[in-house]
């Protein structure tokens, strides 16, 4: 039989445990926890989806002007460098006024393939007939050789107008952050039109190539 005293004792010595006991029960702070832990992934989450959503209507835009570029210089007939500055400011114009705006770079090259009475090169051999840098200075070399991207893209005799593009992609929050600093992706984009015509004459007055 348990005797009273040793019963009081035993609730004396329990007793001593019981704010560490309360402690455990305590959920007080715990949604402030919580809190702390999960911020920082949603931040992140709503940050990268702005980035994410940025970057996507940059190079829409960066894709939509290269076409664009391919698509106005195969419509004409004839070019020479007022029509092709007009070109350029109607893509300027297009391009907007957009972060980083001045590193978009374009390459225009009027693309032929070698006739079967070509002398000067081997026929089928495809090759840089006419070459005009838009918002760069580096020109591409006339008569050279080119390899265009899908094999058999241009028959003997015909031409096709090839715009390659360049861009530098610079993130919203570029030296924002740490490791930030230098976050930025290099782009390029290339499109290809063919003339509506035979070709697309550059400072002369009919489809007869130099090159050939």
């Amino acid at each position: 039989m348990t005797q009273p005293g040793c019963i009081n004792t035993m609730k004396s010595y329990f007793a001593r445990f019981k704010p560490v006991a309360d402690y455990g029960r305590d959920s007080s702070g715990v949604a402030a926890v919580e809190f702390a832990l999960i911020v920082p992934i949603l931040l992140a989450l709503f940050l990268g989806g702005i980035e994410y959503s940025r970057a996507t209507m940059y190079a829409r835009r960066f894709n939509q002007v290269t076409a664009m570029a391919s698509d106005l210089i195969a419509r004409e007939a004839q070019l020479d460098d007022a029509k092709l500055l007009g070109i350029s400011q109607a893509i300027d114009t297009a391009w907007g006024n957009l972060d980083n705006h001045d590193s978009l770079r374009l390459q225009v090259k009027h693309v032929r393939s070698a006739g079967n009475l070509a002398t000067k090169k081997a026929p089928g051999t495809t090759y840089v007939e006419w070459s005009y840098p838009i918002r760069e200075n580096k020109k591409y070399p006339d008569c050279q050789d080119y390899t265009v991207p899908v094999a058999n893209m241009v028959q003997r005799g015909n031409s096709v107008v090839i715009v390659t593009a360049t861009y530098t992609y610079r993130s919203l929050f570029n030296g924002q952050a740490p490791g930030m600093s230098t976050a930025t992706l290099d782009w390029q984009s290339e499109s290809s039109h063919a003339p509506r015509d035979l070709c697309v004459a550059y400072d002369k007055t009919n489809c007869l190539s130099t090159c050939e």
